[in-house]
């Protein structure tokens, strides 16, 4: 990857550099200006060493942990709670399930010609199983 200045190195890992900082010789690289050639340790150098360092304490870190644990543990809760609610209300109250109601009376009169006791018909059209 090609990079022409610091701050194209802070963009390239986004979310895990709010965290930390980005070190060259001894120096934190926070200045968007700064070009890349004036952090080689010699004029005619190809490469530039970097590392990164964390921001944030550990009790920072243990709060974060904990909240994100906290969360994923409530959308589990979440989760499990729907699906229980739904299999419940479904035994309680079908009907809000079952849709439409079928028409109470005489079956459906059907318009096809086929009688139901024709298997061959039935067969010969895809229908007979």
């Amino acid at each position: 990857m090609p990079v022409s200045s610091p701050s194209s190195l802070l963009r390239f890992g986004c979310g895990a550099l709010i965290r930390q900082r980005l070190i060259c010789r001894g120096k934190v690289l926070a200045d968007a200006s700064a070009m890349l050639s004036d952090l080689l340790p010699k004029a005619g150098c190809t490469e530039i060493s970097v590392m990164l360092m964390q921001k944030e304490s550990q009790t920072e870190q243990a709060q974060r942990r904990w909240s994100h644990l906290q969360q994923v543990a409530w959308e589990w809760l979440l989760t499990i709670w729907a699906v229980l609610y739904r299999f419940f209300h479904s035994l309680f109250v079908p009907s809000a399930y079952a849709g439409k109601a079928p028409n109470a009376g005489k079956a459906p009169h059907r318009t096809d010609g086929l009688e139901p006791t024709d298997l061959a018909r039935l067969a010969a059209c895809g229908a007979g199983g």
